[in-house]
């Protein structure tokens, strides 16, 4: 049972992630962090923002919103912005290493978990 909630919780942190979202053309650029939205508490813990990120392609301004709130965004930091070379505009916050190394593991941890469930 704990593997698959493992598995489950893997999917879902990867999803909310992106990384398993496909932007086609794809190119890396980098982006900084112009603003913070809708700033929430929950439970009496940190504030959980939504990141503005502005990036440039040939010169030209764009803007992405991440999918998610964390509470680790700051304004003025970098951010790698994965943009459609066709069309710039479609763009997402690249996921970093920690999203990919959480995802990997829990997905691991589960998988190795209802392994040996079975093998009792």
């Amino acid at each position: 049972m704990m593997g698959v909630i493992f598995i489950i919780a893997a999917w879902i942190i990867g999803k909310i992630s992106g990384i398993f979202r496909r932007i086609p053309n794809r190119k890396i650029t980098m982006g900084i962090i112009i603003a913070l939205e809708h700033g929430e508490v929950f439970q009496s813990g940190p504030r959980m923002y939504t990141a503005v990120v502005s990036y440039r392609v040939d010169g030209k301004e764009y803007l992405v919103r991440s999918r998610y709130k964390s509470s680790s965004f700051r304004t003025g930091r970098k951010r790698r912005v994965a943009y459609n070379e066709a069309f710039p505009q479609q763009a997402m916050i690249a996921p970093g290493i920690a999203a990919y190394l959480i995802t990997i593991g829990l997905g691991l941890a589960g998988a190795a978990s209802c392994c040996l469930a079975v093998m009792k």
